[in-house]
């Protein structure tokens, strides 16, 4: 990926939209993209809970503590801006007002959100 947004021609593009819960990055592969991109990028962030114990539960395998370190790292970027989502689900019930505080406090781009997760009845589409 690295090497695909650092190529990216400015005259062609003017700006790159990528979702991701940032599991896989790390502080050098940050730095590195934002020092290397020629083409603006957002990062809108899922982070579905800002309760350790349940975000680790509902993203399986995902670290929270990863999460925080990539989101002070992200804030730093020039070139880089972060946006945030929140998947209301059961689970984090009633920490929708925190989630949107904690956003607006550490955006670095223009739209933070709250998607409602809708159970769909499998029955009705079966008629």
């Amino acid at each position: 990926m690295l090497d695909y947004l650092s190529s990216l021609d400015p005259q062609n593009i003017d700006w790159v939209l990528a979702y991701t819960s940032t599991q896989t990055l790390d502080e050098r592969y940050i730095l590195e993209l934002d020092n290397k991109l020629k083409v603006p990028l957002t990062l809108t962030i899922d982070v579905d809970s800002l309760n350790k114990e349940t975000y680790e539960k509902l993203r399986v395998n995902g670290s929270f503590d990863r999460l925080m370190r990539n989101i002070q790292t992200l804030k730093q970027c020039k070139n880089i801006k972060i946006d945030f989502t929140f998947l209301q689900l059961e689970e984090n019930k009633g920490e929708e007002e925190a989630y949107m505080k904690f956003a607006n406090e550490n955006k670095t781009g223009y739209n933070s959100y709250i998607k409602k997760y809708y159970e769909i009845n499998t029955d009705i589409l079966k008629r």
